[in-house]
């Protein structure tokens, strides 16, 4: 019997003379070059390799040496980071399958051999990429073919099916460490999968969990076999309690007792399913909570981390813990290091997140304020660092779950404590980020606003530790109270004090926080106006101000300077303008546009909502003057590269702008040229054409491609404007070529572009199937193509 390649009989056949029967009969391995074969990079001569081999063990039967089975399972592993399309790995899953089916128990032990050798591979690479994580995913899912082959179950040894077990338990281990979402799903699809079909392979996975289950990737392994357990259609309580005290036992001793770092995965999403199945107090209490409490007190450093970690994975109510975990998590805020303070006072937003009774968070609460005066067990703080890691963790308790009337009870004790820092403290750096944490709690205020809020509100900003950077922190927590119509009566006594941010503001000049002001204090008056009649008559003159294109707050020089929360105040601003219809959009246009650009990157969704809706006004009035300033700002040279540096002195105008920013702003007015506005939207992408020819747009190349199907798209509402958009690229290249003379510029990238726009617009109407002026322009994009390109 011969088995040939076409063009590799040289380095692979079988036959029947002896010589070559003797590779088999004598023990000594697979055929010669196989190694050089399996990893071939062509499809079709890897489906002839396991053609053939499956040919030849069908043919041999039980007469093929153990050592040859052996090798060949050995060769596999060289498959893993070579195969990576599904169908070759499918080829692998086949022939594993069809090993173990023919060769049965030997056919298994090797199998199983094999594949601990390539998980010992594995052990230690730490956190793996998406990428590499797969080659262990395909490993894994050669455990799957063994769990689904039809070797008798009772012939094979404990500890082919122990050594297995660590196999799979090493290698989920890999693909979870990659957190990747995607490659979880599938593992955990094809061993869930594996295990409904084989109900009693979870049984033997019980049985053989004290030889897997005390390494870490064992953890991980059994928190997943534990939940498929609980899915059973027959579950054995029993069984899966033992197992779930024995996982719990190992989580303990892995993790919280650990004394170096744990990779972040071994908890989440290692052990999610671990520590969602303790779903009472009690055995929370008796198993986790003094290993935890012991751990902390004795190497913080190490746990703080871990812990939080885990108190954000756990499923009960840990009010009745708030305080026995909170105190000595709270000592770890005045650790001298930076990282230790982060994830302390993170520790203490996911406490508070997992409680639900007002009166526990209101002790934690009021031991933090302890500690921020230093009369706490905690001690006096060391200083600012410290101090600035306790305010965070007061501000991260509004994250608590409370129902809406506990958190008003609790809400009166907060301010309470606040306004004693406010009074007490002189730093301005710490007066600012104490403002900013009471905000995230007055976010929360929906229901009703302390009338000690409001006494803060009027008192606060006439303290003479109130600079102006403190009174815009002021006002952004004004802004986060007053976010609710029913809210805005408790906001009349605050009225005459944001008229006279106003008037300062306007007689300001170049002080940037002053103006801060002004806009805060404006968009706010907007608001309260449309409920509150003194509001109205107070906003009435502040629009003499806001309505004119040379307020403060929209000045060139300002924007560049201003502090990053202004900008949406100033987009929002002028939208309530546009929406009044008592401004012009044409004149409104740039500040709007360098606002947008300022915004872009950070406020996406925030800025890409209000622009949505200024397009909408007055049927898209203010889109084409919006173009034109987004436009202006890249041909005024306004905009520079990501590589380029910002300038500093000198014309602050210049190079001011990332191209990244600039692009984010033409990528939100894009989305919102899809508006049904058709002449609109043909004549504001050709207003945006001419900046997007430009060179430095042109180095970004494949980001901006995703633009013109939406160009094109509007475009192809008009043919007169298609027409147009062909002469623009002609015009576009010679002038061009004249600055590539004049030694001004080059054109090098400039025709890919180009050529992808053309071919863009071609489809798009063609598609629509217009007459004529396509086909003059269909002349000229040839005439245009056939141009000398370099």
């Amino acid at each position: 019997m011969k088995f040939f390649y076409e063009d590799t009989s040289k380095f692979f056949h079988f036959a029947d003379d002896s010589c070559e029967r003797n590779v088999y009969t004598t023990g000594q391995g697979p055929p010669k070059g196989l190694h050089f074969l399996i990893q071939s990079s062509s499809l079709k001569q890897r489906r002839l390799v396991f053609r053939d081999l499956e040919a030849y063990f069908r043919a041999e039967g039980n007469a093929v040496p153990e050592a040859a089975v052996k090798g060949v399972c050995r060769l596999l592993a060289l498959t893993l980071p070579r195969y990576h399309d599904s169908e070759s790995r499918a080829l692998v899953r086949r022939f594993v399958k069809f090993i173990c089916d023919v060769g049965g128990v030997s056919g298994f032990k090797q199998v199983a051999s094999a594949l601990a050798d390539v998980a010992a591979s594995y052990t230690n690479s730490g956190n793996m990429s998406a990428s590499v994580a797969r080659a262990p995913l395909a490993a894994l899912n050669w455990t799957v073919s063994v769990i689904e082959s039809s070797v008798p179950r009772d012939q094979v040894p404990p500890e082919c099916y122990s050594s297995l077990h660590d196999s799979q338990a090493k290698l989920y281990a890999c693909v979870v460490s990659s957190v990747d979402a995607g490659l979880i799903k599938r593992t955990q699809k094809a061993l869930g999968g594996a295990w409904k079909r084989r109900p009693d392979e979870l049984s033997r996975l019980h049985s053989t969990a004290p030889s897997w289950s005390r390494s870490l990737s064992g953890l991980v392994f059994g928190s997943f076999a534990l939940s498929q357990m609980q899915q059973q259609a027959d579950p054995e309580p029993e069984q899966m309690e033992k197992l779930k005290e024995s996982l719990l036992s190992s989580f303990v001793d892995l993790v919280v007792s650990s004394k170096s770092p744990v990779p972040p995965f071994a908890v989440s999403p290692g052990c999610t399913f671990l520590l969602a199945s303790v779903t009472s107090q009690e055995v929370f209490s008796r198993s986790l909570l003094p290993p935890l409490l012991k751990a902390i007190l004795r190497n913080p450093e190490v746990v703080m981390g871990t812990l939080g970690t885990v108190l954000g994975t756990l499923t009960i109510d840990l009010s009745p813990y708030a305080l026995q975990i909170g105190k000595p998590v709270a000592a770890s805020l005045n650790s001298k290091l930076d990282q230790t303070r982060e994830e302390a006072w993170g520790c203490l937003r996911v406490l508070a997140s997992a409680c639900s009774e007002g009166e526990a968070v209101k002790g934690l609460f009021l031991f933090l304020e302890k500690v921020y005066h230093g009369t706490s067990d905690v001690g006096k703080l060391l200083g600012p660092p410290q101090k600035h890691s306790t305010l965070k963790a007061l501000g991260s308790l509004s994250s608590a779950r409370i129902p809406s009337s506990a958190f008003c009870a609790l809400s009166d004790s907060v301010v309470g404590a606040f306004s004693k820092i406010l009074e007490n403290e002189v730093h301005e750096g710490s007066l600012t980020l104490a403002l900013q944490m009471l905000s995230l709690w007055g976010q929360r205020m929906t229901v009703e606003v302390p009338t000690s809020m409001t006494k803060l509100l009027l008192k606060g900003p006439k303290l003479k530790s109130s600079t102006p950077v403190v009174r815009c922190e002021y006002l952004r927590l004004m802004d986060a109270v007053f976010d609710t119509s029913s809210l805005f009566p408790q906001a009349e006594p605050l009225i005459p004090q944001l008229g006279q941010a106003v008037d300062k503001g306007a007689q300001a000049g170049a002080q940037m926080f002053v103006v801060t002001e002004a806009l805060l204090s404006c968009t706010l008056l907007e608001r309260l106006a449309a409920a509150l009649p003194a509001a109205d008559a107070q906003a009435a003159s502040c629009r003499k101000l806001s309505d004119s294109p040379k307020a403060p707050f929209y000045a060139e020089k300002y924007l560049l300077q201003a502090p990053s929360y202004a900008f949406p105040h100033v987009v929002g601003l002028i939208e309530t303008i546009l929406a009044r219809g008592s401004g012009s959009a044409e004149a409104l246009a740039p500040p709007l546009a360098l606002a947008l650009c300022l915004s872009a990157p950070g406020k996406c969704a925030r800025a890409s909502s209000r622009l949505l809706r200024i397009v909408s006004l007055s049927d898209g009035a203010a889109v084409l003057p919006l173009c034109r300033a987004l436009a202006n700002l890249l041909l005024q040279h306004k905009v520079s590269a990501a590589s380029e540096a910002p300038s500093s002195g000198g014309d602050e105008a210049a190079c001011s702008l990332r191209l990244g920013s600039w692009f984010g702003a033409v990528q939100l007015l894009a989305q919102a040229l899809k508006s049904p506005i058709k002449e609109r939207r043909a004549q504001a992408a050709l207003e945006l054409l001419a900046a997007l020819h430009d060179p430095l747009v042109a180095s970004v190349a494949p980001p901006i491609r995703r633009l013109w199907d939406l160009m094109t798209d509007a475009l192809s509402d008009a043919n007169e404007a298609a027409t147009h958009f062909l002469k623009t690229e002609e015009q576009a290249y010679q002038s061009s070529e004249k600055r590539c003379e004049q030694g001004i510029g080059g054109r090098e990238g400039i025709h890919d572009v180009y050529h992808c726009q053309i071919v863009s617009l071609e489809r798009q109407m063609s598609m629509s199937h217009v007459g004529p002026p396509y086909q003059q322009g269909q002349k000229k994009r040839v005439q245009f193509l056939t141009l000398d390109r370099p």
